[in-house]
This record gives structure tokens, C-alpha cells and sequence, in this order.
């Protein structure tokens, strides 16, 4: 098996995380700031920026780089297979279920906001022909989906006697995972698969100026 050699694409890994991670983080602070959700400072460092704990905005740096590291590897090895690459057919069900509860929910923000992201980028992604590895992303995120229930289940509550994170109860579906709310789940789908998909364009263009330079030499 060749090695993935993850460190080389470390830039754009960069510039795909940055820019999907901006829109989330004043998603954020916004939401922070109406109550949507808030931090339990019993168990944050005492600094915070814009109403959001240090601790939050590590959030948006450690979590894509693993993630991205976990889809690359799985990716770079079960691109090809064709069961995994028939999930992409999935998105109806993702679509059908986000319209769904955005006319039965259409009074709480959270959930509204997280069914507005998941349409978004699961439609245009499967709306494009292009995007065959869309079938691998949702292989990924079920992967990602074992340590984020570990994690965000502490962060809910889980094993605590206050949950670190909190949920105004009139802004969420009330339908949980354990502790962890649906939409939390629906969130960081969202905000992986916008960070795949600059992630994907750059290093389909990354390519294309390879087979250029190449052709060139040639």
C-alpha cells in the first residue's frame, strides 16, 4: 500500500478548513449570544473571545485536521470501492429528512439553522456529478461519528453533573443521542463536508496543474 503522506497537503488542508470554519465561528458567536447555546464556565478556561471560550475556537482546528485525516485515509484506500461510492445515493434520505423537520420544527433556531446547512451541502454535492467521493465522506463520517460521540457526550453532560455545553430547550428539536442533541450531529456533518468539498476542488485542481506540468515535459 503506498503512504498517504497526509503532511504534504497540509496547505490545503489550510484553506479549505479556514474559510468553512469563519461562517461557523460567527454561527457561533451569534447563536452564543442569543442564548441558542452556551458554555458552563465551571469547566472553561476564564478567557473568552467574542462570548466563545479558548476552548471553542481549538475546537475548529483540531477537529477538521483529524477528521481530514481520517477521510484521507479512507479515501486514499476505499476511493475505488464501488458499495462505498453508491452511499452518495443517500443524500435524498439527508434532504428528505432536513425538509422535514425544517416545516416541523420551523419555530426552533438550531434546528432550522442546522437543516438550512445539511441542504445546502449535501444538495450541492449530489447534484454534481463529479462528486464520487461523496459515497466515501459519508463512510468517513461514520468512522468520525465514534470519538464524536465520545467527545461531544462529555461535552453534553454525559459524564458530568452539569453539561459543559447547554442547550436552550426552546431552540432544539429535543431529540437526543444519549446526551448529545440531534442537531449537534447534523452540525458538524454539515461543517466537515463543506471543508471536504473546497478540500476536494483544490486537490482536483491541484492535479489537473500536475497532468499539465507533466504533459509539458513530455
Amino acid at each position: 500500500m503506498r503512504p498517504v503522506h497526509y503532511y504534504t497537503i497540509v496547505p490545503l488542508i489550510f484553506f479549505s478548513t479556514v474559510p468553512v470554519s469563519i461562517v461557523y465561528l460567527i454561527l457561533d458567536v451569534y447563536f452564543t449570544r442569543l442564548g441558542v447555546w452556551g458554555f458552563n464556565a465551571t469547566y472553561h478556561l476564564p478567557y473568552t473571545f467574542f462570548s466563545l471560550p479558548i476552548e471553542e475556537y481549538l475546537f475548529f482546528f483540531i477537529i477538521p485536521y483529524s477528521s481530514l485525516f481520517i477521510y484521507r485515509i479512507i479515501s486514499h484506500h476505499f476511493r475505488r470501492n464501488r458499495y462505498i461510492r453508491l452511499l452518495r445515493h443517500l443524500s435524498p434520505v439527508f434532504i428528505g429528512i432536513s425538509c422535514i423537520l425544517l416545516l416541523v420544527e420551523q419555530n426552533r433556531m438550531y434546528t432550522v439553522l442546522v437543516c438550512i446547512l445539511v441542504l445546502i451541502s449535501v444538495t450541492i454535492n449530489y447534484s454534481r456529478r463529479k462528486t464520487h467521493w461523496l459515497g466515501v465522506f459519508y463512510f468517513s463520517y461514520l468512522i468520525i461519528f465514534i470519538p464524536f460521540v465520545a467527545v461531544n457526550g462529555v461535552l453534553t453532560g454525559l459524564i458530568t453533573d452539569f453539561p459543559i455545553v447547554f442547550y436552550s430547550s426552546l431552540e432544539f428539536s429535543g431529540i437526543r443521542l444519549l446526551t448529545i442533541p440531534l442537531e449537534d450531529i447534523a452540525y458538524g456533518f454539515s461543517y466537515l463536508l463543506f471543508i471536504v468539498t473546497i478540500f476536494e476542488i483544490l486537490v482536483g485542481r491541484k492535479n489537473v496543474r500536475r497532468s499539465h506540468y507533466k504533459s509539458i515535459a513530455y
